[in-house]
């Protein structure tokens, strides 16, 4: 298993369909936030399930999150380790 990056990453997440996002939280701004990369997590899919819980996208999104950067999905396996400060996620 990979290690998670040392030092704090900052992530930039944009839901291109703001639709998934709850009233309150579109009203808020939120459809484009800033979002700090826990350490704890290890994989892409362990970032897209606290994305879902934080933001509460089981109901609009009962799926799964799909993440990418610049237009290239990040496959759920891939170790959190590819992100960089300031990746725009989508």
């Amino acid at each position: 298993m990979a290690t998670p990056p040392a030092q704090a990453v900052r992530l930039r997440l944009v839901f291109d369909n703001q639709r998934i996002l709850r009233r309150s939280l579109r009203e808020s701004g939120l459809r484009r936030c800033w979002l700090l990369l826990p350490p704890e997590l290890s994989t892409v899919s362990d970032l897209a399930a606290h994305i879902a819980a934080r933001f509460r996208l089981r109901r609009s999104c009962p799926s799964c999150v799909i993440l990418s950067i610049d237009g290239f999905v990040l496959p759920p396996f891939e170790s959190t380790c590819i992100f960089r400060d300031n990746d725009i996620i989508r």
